[in-house]
């Protein structure tokens, strides 16, 4: 019985993860722009962030449900700011080089660090992220108690988010994919400032709308 609700939960997380969202974008980009292993570590950033919140869930459930509103309207607020500043940088490197050999040369040194908090940042900063489990988590959380089935939930989260989105990036990183997109990774870049410009007004205006009515 157990068994069966967890493979429902990974089947409805995986059809989760498959909807494009800022996570998606912001593998993509990395992918195309720094290579596999960069944007695997984002991957790894954006898993850390559903962990977080998978954990939360789990153990906080009555205080997020009594709260539940006040906490997504101000992570809506936070995501928006934050993708903002993201767009912004995605507007700044629109103007930097970019060339094919730069692909395929391999993959460009940026801070492990800086890859995997981007990653998780972004994900922390999507209240889609906190709906989503708020809403799915408690009708498999309160089939049992069991410490055993609890950490099981955790695990199906986390490797279900980090093997997707390492999939996307061992995809999309390769250096045949880069060497046809980095030609065009100004434009690319531009493109990803509007789409997260687009996630963060829709996020901001949601928080004002809230605060208003």
């Amino acid at each position: 019985m157990l068994i069966a609700a967890l493979l429902s939960l990974l089947l409805l997380q995986m059809l989760g993860l498959m909807l494009p969202g800022p996570d998606f974008f912001m593998v993509l980009r990395a992918s195309i722009r720094y290579g596999r292993n960069p944007a695997a570590l984002v991957a790894l950033g954006i898993a850390s962030g559903v962990l977080v919140y998978a954990t939360l869930v789990v153990l906080l459930l009555d205080y997020l449900s009594d709260n539940f509103l006040v906490v997504v309207h101000w992570i809506a607020l936070f995501g928006g700011c934050y993708l903002l500043y993201i767009a912004y940088h995605c507007f700044r490197a629109s103007k930097g080089k970019h060339s094919l050999e730069e692909a395929q040369g391999g993959e460009v040194k940026i801070s492990k660090r800086h890859l995997w908090s981007l990653g998780l940042f972004c994900n922390l900063s999507n209240p889609k992220v906190i709906v989503f489990f708020v809403s799915l988590l408690p009708l498999f959380v309160l089939k049992s108690s069991a410490l055993w089935y609890h950490l099981t939930i955790l695990a199906v989260m986390f490797l279900s988010t980090l093997i997707w989105f390492s999939f996307v990036a061992y995809v999309m990183g390769s250096g045949r994919v880069r060497a046809v997109f980095v030609k065009h990774m100004a434009q690319l870049e531009i493109v990803f400032a509007v789409i997260l410009t687009v996630f963060a007004l829709f996020l901001i205006y949601s928080f004002v709308e809230s605060a208003l009515f």
